[in-house]
């Protein structure tokens, strides 16, 4: 059987985590975080930052009551007004439990999941770290 164990800093472990995957730091990047009044309030808006990013946050004053209230992934109105208001870069919407997320690049577009997922995909790729690398069409 396993043990529980508490870790009051368990929050900002996950972040160093989370920063320390990356291999590009942030800088110049103005980022509109949509945390849905959720998981996300405290961790992404800092994760961001301590990656080098600009932050602008809405959505991040949970209240136990009000997770996903007319903001985050099913609500994008208000991220898209903050991002273009804000001349942002990107915004990034995140359901309440943080387990899934949408994008609205700089001209106001959504950036669904799928195509969050492709451009990652040919970004490996390009980068060579791509897992089982392979071309398309095979021939």
């Amino acid at each position: 059987m396993g043990r529980i164990r508490r870790f009051s800093d368990a929050e900002d472990r996950y972040i160093v985590h989370l920063v320390g995957t990356l291999d590009v730091r942030l800088e110049g990047l103005h980022v509109v975080i949509d945390a849905a009044h959720g998981a996300a309030s405290g961790a992404s808006p800092e994760a961001f930052a301590l990656a080098g990013a600009k932050v602008t946050v809405i959505g991040a004053d949970p209240d136990g009551l009000n997770i996903n209230d007319g903001v985050g992934s099913t609500h994008l109105d208000h991220l898209r007004s903050a991002v273009l208001e804000h001349h942002a870069d990107l915004g990034i919407a995140h359901d309440g439990d943080a387990d899934r997320c949408l994008a609205i690049d700089a001209n106001g577009e959504i950036v669904d999941g799928d195509r969050m997922m492709a451009i990652l995909a040919v970004s490996l790729k390009e980068r060579g770290l791509l897992a089982r690398d392979s071309s398309w069409p095979r021939s």
